[in-house]
């Protein structure tokens, strides 16, 4: 199926550098971007269902399926709202790369040049440091460091090698990984959100990589006015201010691809995609670049 034809409506999450509820490096500045701190608090706070707005999904379409990669799109309703998920599925032994640089790129420069099949997905989120952009927690790249553990880099840590990948707490972090990325916050654990929902929490295109029983994924997903159809794929658009409230996006995870963990990655701005099969290209474009991005291969 032609995917530019397959009304592109694309997906990706948060937004610029977003701060944990401590602040620890004095590199990193303090972030004016977003303000989740109700990630990673336990579970979500009982409250009226009346009193936010409900989150409706609609039929899934797969637009790609090769060598255990499928690449599948779902329209979502949300109160008066509208707008599309997209969500890679992978086997559970999947290999994981995290691509990093000492600064901020375009998303194309942390791309494999090979054919596949892979799939990329934005990474971290990046504040300014004493050098320029910095990553906010610890990048571990084939073994190497390139930031380290950060208090306030955000309360989950994606690894992957040695054992497959998982998402977990900050506080369970071991060094030994061959590829590791932290960011803010872990908004999914032991099948249950982890965000408090509450009523005017900013809304914003999102971004996620999650765990299933079965799966890895990489999820993203933008309102309707954020998405413009391009000759390759699709072009994100004001997406800040448009899009899930933190919480929501938590729920949709639960709902949609069963997560039993998921890491909230940076997104609206810096949200950015792509699938490669032997065959076909799909390319999702943010609005700025990414600090570093996670590569996704199905297990060989």
């Amino acid at each position: 199926m032609n995917l530019i034809s397959a009304s592109l409506l694309l997906v990706t999450a948060c937004s610029g550098p977003v701060p944990d509820a401590v602040a620890e490096p004095p590199v990193i500045a303090p972030s004016t971007s977003e303000a989740d701190l109700d990630a990673d608090a336990s579970h979500a706070v009982p409250l009226d269902p009346l009193a936010l707005p409900t989150l409706e999904l609609g039929e899934v379409e797969t637009l790609l399926s090769v060598d255990g990669l499928r690449l599948e799109m779902q329209p979502w309703t949300f109160g008066a709202d509208t707008g599309t998920a997209w969500r890679v599925r992978m086997p559970r032994d999947a290999a994981m790369e995290v691509q990093a640089h000492p600064t901020v790129q375009d998303f194309a420069a942390f791309l494999p040049d090979d054919t596949g099949p892979w799939a990329a997905l934005n990474g971290g989120f990046y504040a300014r440091g004493a050098s320029g952009m910095e990553a906010m927690g610890l990048v571990v790249s084939g073994g190497e460091v390139h930031s380290p553990l950060r208090k306030g880099g955000g309360s989950g840590i994606a690894r992957w090698g040695p054992g497959p990948i998982e998402v977990l707490h900050r506080s369970a972090w071991e060094p030994g990984a061959t590829q590791a990325l932290q960011s803010i916050d872990r908004i999914v654990g032991d099948g249950a959100s982890l965000v408090n929902a509450r009523p005017g929490k900013r809304p914003t295109a999102r971004s996620a990589l999650a765990t299933s029983a079965d799966a890895v994924w990489l999820v993203a997903l933008a309102h309707t006015d954020s998405i413009q159809e391009t000759s390759t794929g699709v072009r994100l658009r004001r997406t800040s201010g448009l899009g899930l409230p933190l919480w929501a996006f938590a729920d949709y995870l639960v709902s949609a691809v069963d997560a039993e963990a998921a890491l909230n990655l940076d997104g609206a701005i810096s949200t950015s995609l792509a699938v490669q099969t032997p065959t076909e290209r799909f390319e999702l474009h943010g609005e700025l670049g990414t600090i570093n991005a996670l590569v996704l291969r199905p297990g060989l």
